[in-house]
């Protein structure tokens, strides 16, 4: 084999493990890792942007009362509801007149009003009988922090759903908290923060 010969042979060669050195780099560059699962868990907390379910809510009770009273002047509140969806909390309240029953959808953290219905009221209770059986004083309710705090020291876990209601003269918030399985319902007076009943679904 003359020299020119073996000169031809080292450079392919030298030319086929350049390329091959490339070649393994772009694909180290394409190829990462796997991610380990503390990565994998950073990764989706900082892409969860969604709002916190802390409790209680942005809006507040009374912001929420005004923004149904906004919407329907001239009626009374009969029932409250806060509860959860999508990790978002949001009332709904329902209120009537002396002719129809409505019901207004608030969000907790931007108080947009959504979901408005109205129905007429059946003729036995129309002309005021549904509504004086059924409207809430919304001027003498205490504020849901003090609810909220009344019904966690009373039962363990986070608050999940709170309604309010009024059964013949007494006006209370039935309260739901839960742990793990857990859930006990706390039903509090409106008013005086009385604790009426706790009642444990295991």
């Amino acid at each position: 084999m003359t020299k020119k010969q073996t000169a031809i042979i080292l450079f392919i060669m030298a030319a086929i493990l350049s390329m091959t050195y490339f070649l393994n780099k772009a694909d180290n560059k394409n190829t990462s890792a796997p991610a380990t699962e503390s990565q994998l868990k950073k990764e989706n907390a900082s892409a969860d942007t969604s709002p916190k379910n802390d409790f209680p809510p942005k809006v507040t009770l009374v912001e929420a009362i005004e923004s149904y009273q906004q919407e329907h002047p001239d009626t009374d509140i009969s029932s409250i509801e806060l509860e959860q969806s999508f990790n978002k909390w949001f009332y709904t309240i329902e209120g009537l007149d002396d002719e129809k029953e409505y019901e207004l959808r608030v969000d907790a953290h931007s108080q947009k009003t959504s979901k408005k219905q109205v129905k007429k009221l059946d003729r036995d209770e129309k002309n005021g009988i549904k509504r004086n059986e059924s409207k809430i004083d919304t001027s003498k309710l205490v504020a849901l922090t003090e609810i909220g705090k009344v019904a966690t020291e009373n039962a363990a876990g986070e608050i999940t759903e709170l309604s309010l209601e009024k059964e013949l003269s007494h006006t209370y918030w039935t309260v739901k908290v839960e742990e793990g399985l857990n859930e006990t319902e706390v039903k509090i007076d409106a008013f005086s923060k009385e604790v009426l009943e706790i009642e444990q679904d295991d």
